[in-house]
């Protein structure tokens, strides 16, 4: 998914999953997960939040959707 992508270039892709500020890249965090490396994002709106995360070596990607968004 991520590394087979041909929408940026391989430097790109390198430079998006950097950490610069401790596990924060850029616009993603980045971090070890279960001898894996771990990209995940996630967002919020008023009832709503999600989390899309990315396994890179294993090539797993999973999405979560809530239509709470923990504010309660």
């Amino acid at each position: 998914i991520y590394t087979e992508s041909n929408l940026l270039t391989s430097q790109s892709k390198k430079k998006l999953i950097t950490p610069h500020m401790q596990n924060y890249a850029l616009g993603v965090m980045v971090g070890p997960y279960s001898g894996d490396t771990r990209i995940t994002h996630g967002g919020r709106t008023p009832g709503f939040s999600t989390t899309l995360s990315y396994l890179i070596n294993s090539k797993l990607a999973v999405a979560k959707l809530d239509n709470n968004d923990g504010s309660r």
